[in-house]
């Protein structure tokens, strides 16, 4: 209840003061969390030294961690903001890459899986979709206690967006979307349910979960990377990929070939701008060699 409480006071803070302001003691927020969440540091460290490689320097990989506080720090900020900034506003600051092929693999009407990762401001993709008028289910995470959920996704769909929780009954909810022609996001970065499938990612094989690449081949639907990048002065850019030509058949050897080509994506845009990806537990199963204890400055 106490973490419930300081978001609850977070966002009625962060919906009063410039936007300028909350990034800057956002900014302060990263480097604080960075130095006091001794285990999430560690993980997102042995994440980025298999991103960004063996012969990284150490302090490189820990510029890179610092700044991916920091990028999550700016998001929590931009989710507090939500029910204030219209989905038109958000679209002003925003350069969107080849938004025509989210409009016509929408309108071919199979039903869409935009796919994307842990990565620059996923809320981003959902909450600007709304100024295009396109109906878009979300997966979230539930969350402890069930108030801090609660608090989150009401921010979350205060414009219109639809949340499932990722549940045992998700699943029903998630075809009949796709069924009937809708829109689902989702990411392919982080084994939620512990399903993943070994599957080569950067420099190992990591346990990615199948779902995104299976629904779309069980259902018809696109598979559409999406990725929405942090710029600055408050600027973001979306990047709308081509639709993945998947193999449609269902078997282990085509799945496997639909996972890597999902990953290679991923990989794209993360081994990029390792410094935006923001998952704070051990994606591999083990830490890469060497794993410095260097400091960011």
């Amino acid at each position: 209840m106490l973490t419930y409480r300081l978001f609850r006071a977070a966002a009625w803070l962060v919906q009063r003061l410039p936007r300028s302001v909350s990034y800057a003691l956002a900014w302060a927020g990263g480097w604080l969390a960075f130095h006091l969440a001794a285990r999430a540091r560690v993980a997102l460290r042995q994440n980025l030294r298999h991103v960004m490689g063996p012969d990284a320097p150490a302090g490189a990989v820990d510029r890179a961690v610092l700044g991916a506080f920091r990028t999550s720090a700016y998001n929590y900020v931009d989710m507090f903001r939500i029910p204030a900034v219209s989905p038109q506003a958000l679209l002003a600051r925003t350069t969107v890459h080849h938004g025509e092929r989210m409009l016509d693999s929408w309108a071919a009407g199979k039903g869409v899986i935009v796919v994307t990762a842990h990565f620059g401001n996923f809320d981003l993709l959902v909450q600007a979709s709304q100024a295009y008028n396109i109906p878009v289910v979300a997966l979230a995470e539930k969350l402890d206690p069930p108030e801090l959920y609660d608090f989150i996704v009401g921010l979350r769909v205060s414009h219109g967006l639809r949340i499932v929780p990722v549940d045992k009954s998700a699943l029903r909810e998630i075809v009949r979307t796709l069924k009937t022609g809708g829109v689902l996001a989702m990411a392919g970065d982080r084994d939620l349910q512990r399903r993943g499938v070994p599957t080569p990612f950067f420099d190992a094989e990591a346990p990615l979960p199948a779902g995104p690449v299976d629904l779309a081949v069980d259902t018809g639907a696109v598979l559409l990377p999406t990725f929405g990048l942090r710029r600055p002065g408050g600027r973001y850019e979306i990047f709308f990929e081509e639709p993945l030509p998947l193999q449609r058949e269902r078997t282990p050897e085509a799945s496997a070939h639909n996972r890597r080509l999902l990953a290679a994506v991923m990989e794209r845009f993360i081994g990029a701008q390792p410094d935006q990806w923001i998952v704070f537990e051990p994606i591999w199963k083990a830490p890469p060699e060497p794993v410095e204890k260097a400091q960011a400055r």
